[in-house]
């Protein structure tokens, strides 16, 4: 059976988030047919500019655009969308002479193109007043209506998507259905004083900042960007919907990892490893290979450190999947006339001594650093650090977390580099050692 579009009026909230989406005018007038709209922010490539943008000087629509995506033409002064827009219709709310935004007094789908199989009116509905599946939601009254019941899970799920709040048309339905007066759009930071008996100091770690090595050209060179962007390009809730160059928007057809970033160098003053990097443009690698099956990924290493279970048969895949991997440490990194990249390295394995190489997009798989902020929680000198500045464990072999305070423990990254199998097991013999040391004191009492 095929999808339609259904409706389920007394579900619906009014927050015009279907009609900002709706590709249609719409019109109460049954004489008058909806007629497409030719907008700057329609949820279709093929329309990028307003045609009866009024040139305003305040340009609200660019002012209030969180990514930047909106630029204005300068030969015909006309607003035009880039790549960059993450769909936040925030432009076409904003807009004071109503070019961008649908009529809001008809509630009526009067025609629908149903957006090539996947409306958007259906996608940004809070609510779920309108529905698309190959069957109509049941017509039940409001106060009959039943919802099946979330699973742990689900529960979980839906409790850490309360704070995306990327397509929140602020009509704050949620503050007032939430039975636990869970949501607090108006919260602040609180401080609170309390009396406990054990402390686990998980403060984590941080990331090297990339500026610090300048030979490679983070912050001057647009196409050169850290693991962390990357990251973000790729998630599920990426803003762009694919893998691009900030430069210019194209995407990227050889991309480059540079392993070691701020780790294992001592320029740098960090002569450890970060356990962390390999894996993770490893992980990265795969992952841009689905998203860009034609482009070429190289990475440039020292070693690769795949120490965990599974983690060699890991690196091998990305191998096997046609991911270069290049031993040597890349030098220097210059940008060429037409923003694309030439690696300067020094070719280990082949013993061909100093080589270059041009690529698109740089991504440099920055490090681990300690968190030194977790030393200024207590007395100065109170709770003792390692010559690496990571919190100190006294005895990590006979009792790992156990610092230098009576009832203090560290938990994870906070005490050295660690990858999330290994934090998570360091911090279950953080809460064992602290679950410990309360049952003393209750017994000495």
């Amino acid at each position: 059976m095929a999808k339609q579009l259904f409706v389920t009026p007394y579900r619906c909230i009014d927050c015009k988030n279907c009609e900002i989406a709706c590709s249609f005018i719409h019109t109460q007038d049954p004489q008058k047919p909806a007629l497409p709209r030719i907008r700057a922010y329609t949820f279709k490539g093929d329309v990028h500019s307003v045609a009866l943008c009024q040139q305003c000087e305040e340009q609200t629509c660019l002012e209030v655009c969180p990514t930047g995506a909106l630029v204005r033409d300068p030969e015909t002064g006309v607003i035009k969308r880039t790549d960059a827009c993450i769909l936040c219709r925030t432009c076409a709310l904003a807009c004071p002479y109503g070019n961008i935004h649908f009529d809001p007094l008809n509630k009526e789908i009067v025609k629908c193109d149903l957006c090539d199989g996947d409306p958007f009116c259906a996608k940004y509905c809070p609510s779920r007043a309108l529905i698309w599946a190959e069957e109509p939601a049941p017509d039940l009254e409001p106060e009959m209506e039943v919802e099946g019941l979330l699973g742990e899970e689900e529960a979980r799920y839906s409790a850490n998507r309360c704070l995306d709040c990327g397509g929140c048309s602020e009509c704050h339905e949620c503050v007032n259905v939430c039975p636990a007066d869970a949501v607090k759009l108006d919260m602040r930071d609180e401080e609170q004083i309390l009396e406990v008996s054990s402390v686990i100091v998980s403060t984590g770690f941080n990331l090297f900042d990339a500026h610090l090595k300048p030979t490679y050209g983070y912050g001057r060179y647009p196409n050169v960007i850290t693991a962390m962007q990357m990251d973000r390009l790729l998630s599920p809730t990426r803003p762009f919907n694919h893998v691009i160059r900030p430069s210019d928007g194209k995407r990227p057809d050889n991309i480059a990892f540079v392993l070691c970033t701020g780790s294992r160098d001592q320029t740098v003053n960090n002569r450890l490893c970060s356990r962390v990097c390999c894996m993770y443009s490893i992980k990265q690698s795969q992952l841009i290979m689905g998203a860009l099956p034609l482009a070429d990924i190289t990475i440039y290493y020292i070693d690769i450190r795949a120490f965990g279970k599974g983690y060699d048969e890991f690196g091998e895949q990305a191998k096997a999947m046609g991911v270069y991997f290049v031993k040597g440490k890349v030098a220097e990194i210059k940008e060429t006339e037409n923003n694309n990249l030439t690696v300067f390295y020094e070719d280990i394995a082949g013993g061909d001594g100093l080589k270059d190489a041009e690529h698109d997009l740089v991504v440099l798989s920055v490090g681990l650093l300690p968190n030194i902020d977790a030393l200024n929680l207590f007395d100065e000198g109170l709770l003792e650090a390692d010559i690496y500045s990571y919190v100190k464990e006294i005895d990590e072999d006979i009792n790992p977390g156990k610092t230098s305070i009576d009832g203090v423990f560290v938990a994870g990254a906070a005490s050295a580099a660690r990858d999330i199998p290994d934090s998570i097991l360091h911090a279950g013999a953080a809460a064992a050692q602290a679950a410990a040391y309360i049952e003393r004191m209750r017994a000495d009492k």
